[in-house]
């Protein structure tokens, strides 16, 4: 079989990681798939056996992009995916003067780049010079289509049938989760907020938030001083975080900014009502259809997300309904069909570059 190279920084838990060990595992059915990494992590998502894994092992960053350089002109794959546009720096400076084709992934929102301005036009003129790219949402596709002329395709993130648990059919804990880093970006302030003020309407709920983060004691500190600490807790990180929400109520996102939220289509295909942010860049508005599938609420507008949480918990009909719905989600997002894209599309450009 042919090779592929698929390039992210590490294995640690998250939803680009996540992604990336799925669709490794389904392209080992039709190639031998390698993954580079730029370094290991403590908590790291385990590999199918039939992926192989090379971490660089050199410290100096020439030296990484030497070692890098000498394992794909040793592996010659088909082509090469790069799953973080930053990371794209590394690769396309690491393998000047080599023809192979390389499909970089834009995972995040491109408006939210957290370094510095000159790193971030560094990064995106970088990628313009990709051979393809692969964007999530269309706000971020036209974000670069503005810039720049890029060969491009939206592909959704994938769902892996087999990993999810059976669909939680008694009635469901009086539980509300979030899932994600206690970080900004995921907003779980403005959650616990919105929790402490609608306790007094719903004192049997409580709020569940699974995840690690800078904010942690900060989070912590606002939950003791608003005397919640019974009902909202900050329970950790977790790999078996699917099974342990899937009997919850309500699952809700509140981030700022998401890409695709692989928490969100996880829960949406476990058959839970959601709620989500209608956040950049456009994720979760393409996966919810507002009042149908889920509900979408202005970001940071904490009355919003306080009245569509009572909605849902206190009109069991439509929370049912919005479940059964989101549910529908598996049938688009299967794995299998978002592989079949993915290769698709690599062998579209790979095949467009030897004309």
């Amino acid at each position: 079989m042919k090779n592929i190279i698929i390039c992210i920084p590490s294995l640690e838990y998250g939803g680009a990681e996540r992604v990336t060990v799925r669709l490794a595992k389904e392209f080992s059915k039709k190639y031998n798939v390698t993954i580079i990494t730029m370094y290991s992590a403590v908590n790291e998502y385990s590999l199918d056996k039939k992926v192989g894994r090379i971490n660089l092992s050199k410290k100096n960053i020439i030296q990484k992009s030497l070692e890098f350089r000498n394992i794909i002109k040793e592996k010659k794959p088909e082509f090469l995916i790069v799953m973080f546009a930053p990371m794209y720096v590394f690769v396309h400076y690491s393998l000047v003067g080599l023809n192979i084709p390389k499909i970089v992934s834009e995972r995040n929102d491109p408006n939210n780049f957290a370094g510095k301005k000159i790193v971030k036009l560094l990064y995106q003129y970088t990628l313009s010079k990709a051979d393809g790219a692969v964007f999530q949402t269309k706000q971020a596709r036209d974000y670069y289509l503005n810039k720049y002329n890029i060969k491009n395709r939206i592909i959704y993130n994938p769902i892996s049938i087999d990993e999810l648990p059976l669909y939680y059919e008694e009635i469901r804990k009086k539980t509300i989760v979030n899932v994600g880093r206690l970080h900004e970006q995921k907003n779980q302030l403005l959650l616990i907020e919105s929790i402490i003020a609608i306790h007094d309407q719903i004192p049997e709920y409580e709020l569940l938030i699974y995840g690690e983060g800078e904010l942690r004691e900060e989070l912590q500190s606002h939950i003791n001083k608003a005397n919640a600490q019974n009902y909202i807790k900050l329970v950790g990180k977790s790999n078996k975080v699917l099974e342990l929400i899937n009997d919850a109520s309500l699952f809700v996102l509140s981030s700022n900014f998401e890409g695709m939220p692989n928490v969100l289509i996880e829960a949406m295909c476990l058959g839970m009502p959601v709620i989500s942010t209608d956040c950049p860049c456009g994720g979760p508005a393409e996966l919810i259809e507002n009042g149908v599938n889920g509900i979408l609420v202005d970001i940071g507008n904490k009355e919003q997300l306080s009245n569509a949480i009572l909605k849902i918990i206190k009109n069991s009909q439509m929370s049912k309904k919005l479940g059964q719905n989101a549910k529908e989600l598996q049938r688009t997002l299967n794995l299998e069909e978002i592989a079949k894209q993915w290769l698709e599309f690599c062998c579209e450009i790979r095949e467009g570059l030897e004309k």
